[in-house]
């Protein structure tokens, strides 16, 4: 029989928090090796999780799955406990820089602020929901669920808020500029518990591409990773989407600064439009990415998706109905070393492959929102409504 040599999720659950009973979620099997995804993180100072923060997610995958009435729980724990010690010490030697050998349990969360350890636990919790979760609209409502428990976890208070304004809104919504700035500060929380290593939103606009170093540009070529303006991120100079309702308006940096500048809003807000909005966030290193890229591939195009069910729900506080439409990309890759590798890249062979590898930094969401007194919304590219 093999040796435990790694605590059970439950264990891990236990130090995690005291009020997150069962220990779920967990990570992705192949390990990332591009060293974009490392240089993003290493640039952006986004080392550790919040413990608190890491606790919070896991704990709800495991509620939302209790909620839903899946099986016992102890039979739960025993599932991922299994595929956590088939998966982990291919995992670990994939990853030895960055993981421990045995999880850390002294950071009060089970060794879950190591981002590479929660990368893989996310996926265990995960890939076991899915196992017991397969109808299409369980998991739609899986992942509904998670969003719903997580925000009021990582963003206390902004949901009730929202409610309030909206109560005393015309047409029972909160402004444009209210919704932006509130998923505003849920993205500034994620950043901030180093969940997100920086974020971009792009308000009024879904472009296609931007530059690969969009998360150094935004800052005005700091290394902060994320344009954080109250209502819209800088794409590059000179590009920014407006939130009807705002005026904003940059300062530039002091005398004698080191001038990158600094943003500052006044704002002019309107009732929300009858018609529909769109924007566009990105996301930059979340500390599951690898766990959700794997998941997708494997279950039927299946993953958490919590972040966008986290901001669903905090906009429909604020009378908003959302669909998100979303994707991985890699905002660097390098070409073949070799020179009959480059050949074969420019030139093409049916017959060969390029091994080009695929390590994903950034989660970008393509956002249509419309004041739920509007009715349904018309469709998002292929996206789903949460």
């Amino acid at each position: 029989m093999r040796a435990r040599t790694l605590p059970l999720i439950s264990e891990v659950a236990e130090q995690a928090a005291p009020a997150a009973a069962a220990g779920p979620t967990a990570s992705p099997p192949p390990a990332p090796t591009a060293a974009a995804g490392s240089a993003a993180v290493e640039a952006a100072g986004c080392v550790r999780l919040e413990p608190a923060l890491a606790a919070a997610f896991t704990a709800a995958v495991s509620e939302a799955l209790a909620e839903l009435g899946v099986g016992p729980e102890e039979q739960l724990q025993r599932e991922r406990f299994k595929l956590f010690d088939q998966e982990y010490s291919y995992y670990y030697n994939a990853n030895k820089d960055r993981l421990p050998r045995v999880p850390d349990l002294s950071d009060s969360s089970g060794g879950l602020s190591n981002r590479t350890y929660f990368n893989f636990v996310s996926y265990i919790g995960w890939k076991v929901a899915a196992r017991r979760v397969a109808s299409p609209q369980q998991r739609t409502a899986l992942c509904r669920r998670v969003g719903e428990l997580l925000l009021p976890q990582v963003a206390p208070g902004e949901a009730e808020a929202l409610r309030r304004e909206a109560a005393r809104s015309p047409g029972g919504a909160v402004s444009e500029a209210a919704a932006a700035r509130a998923v505003q500060r849920l993205f500034d929380r994620l950043q901030s518990g180093g969940y997100v290593c920086g974020w971009q939103v792009v308000w009024g606009d879904q472009p296609g591409g931007w530059p690969p170093d969009w998360f150094k540009q935004a800052s005005g070529g700091s290394r902060d990773c994320a344009s954080r303006l109250p209502f819209a991120a800088q794409l590059d100079p000179g590009l920014v989407g407006d939130v009807p309702g705002s005026f904003q308006a940059a300062a530039a940096a002091p005398p004698g600064g080191d001038g990158e500048g600094t943003a500052a809003a006044a704002v002019l807000e309107a009732p929300a439009a009858a018609g529909q909005a769109v924007f566009q966030a990105k996301l930059l290193q979340p500390a599951d990415i690898q766990a959700s890229v794997a998941l997708r591939s494997e279950d039927d195009a299946f993953w958490g998706r919590h972040v966008s069910a986290m901001v669903a729900a905090l906009l429909a506080a604020g009378g908003w109905r959302a669909e998100a439409s979303e994707y991985f990309y890699q905002d660097d890759w390098s070409g073949p070393s070799s020179l009959g590798g480059r050949l074969l890249l420019l030139l093409g062979d049916p017959l060969q492959n390029v091994d080009i590898p695929w390590t994903p930094t950034t989660l970008v969401q393509d956002w249509t929102i419309a004041p739920a007194s509007a009715g349904s919304l018309g469709g998002g590219g292929g996206g789903g409504e949460l």
